[in-house]
């Protein structure tokens, strides 16, 4: 059975071909040159489970205490938006810096992974 929330499927796995290497080196011509007609592989497939990442944004009673009219209230909301959506991109860039570990796991695999899955699919 699969769980969703919120609409989202949980980890919806999607079979995609992930390129890993350049391919043969493009050449220059003029006329009835010889043109290569080799091949080189330069995907391989692999499953793509994604995962998402998301920001709170809250205000606390005594904030709310203080701006009482529904003005303030909107000024100090769009504040807090704008600087948990910063802070938002601050975590998200560290997740791309990352191995994929933080929160049990369901961190998004970031790029000190990169090198370890190509090999791994080169090999498969």
């Amino acid at each position: 059975m699969r769980e969703t929330r919120r609409g989202f499927s949980r980890r919806k796995a999607s079979n995609k071909l992930f390129k890993y290497q350049k391919g043969l080196s493009s050449v220059a011509f003029n006329g009835y040159d010889l043109l290569p007609v080799t091949q080189q592989p330069v995907s391989v497939p692999g499953t793509f489970y994604p995962s998402f990442v998301a920001t709170n944004v809250s205000l606390s009673g005594t904030d709310l205490s203080i701006n009482d009219t529904d003005m303030q209230t909107i000024k100090l909301m769009s504040v807090m938006m704008e600087s948990r959506a910063e802070d938002g991109s601050d975590d998200f860039g560290n997740f791309l810096q990352g191995d994929g570990t933080s929160f049990g796991g369901k961190a998004p695999n970031g790029l000190m992974l990169a090198p370890f899955r190509i090999s791994v699919l080169q090999t498969a």
